[in-house]
């Protein structure tokens, strides 16, 4: 991940995954928001189907 987000260490991340306290509603919440404000539509509808998977 450290690599692909452009870092030559990977303490950063580590350090993000391993010690950062993590809540799950506000990453819930920041999700949301993200793919709203890219995918959303007034009259648009989001179909999540895992038969593909």
């Amino acid at each position: 991940m450290a690599e692909f987000d452009g870092d030559a260490r990977s303490d950063g991340v580590q350090r993000l995954l391993y010690h950062v306290k993590w809540g799950a509603d506000q990453v819930r919440g920041a999700l949301r928001w993200q793919v709203a404000e890219r995918l959303g539509d007034a009259g648009g509808v989001l179909v999540v189907d895992d038969t593909g998977f």
